[in-house]
């Protein structure tokens, strides 16, 4: 719990990622801090725009080392 605390005090998404990059243990401990970075600075937003479309924001996930937003406009998950 003390990553968390210390990701919502960052000022930047480049400082959560230091902090969660910081004891990773390889490549997928760095994705799960890059998710969990995201998700702490990103994740209050309810709609965004993508590529000029308002869309909802349903959260973030991990697609092998890649975050991916998971965001629905109408019924289409996107």
């Amino acid at each position: 719990m003390e990553l968390i605390s210390e990701m919502k005090q960052c000022k930047t998404v480049v400082d959560c990622l230091e902090i969660a990059a910081m004891d990773a243990n390889g490549e997928d401990d760095v994705a799960a801090g890059w998710l969990t970075c995201i998700e702490e600075m990103l994740g209050n937003f309810e709609h965004v725009k993508v590529l000029g479309n308002e869309v909802m924001l349903e959260g973030f996930d991990l697609k092998g080392l890649q975050v991916v937003a998971k965001c629905r406009n109408g019924r289409k998950l996107a």
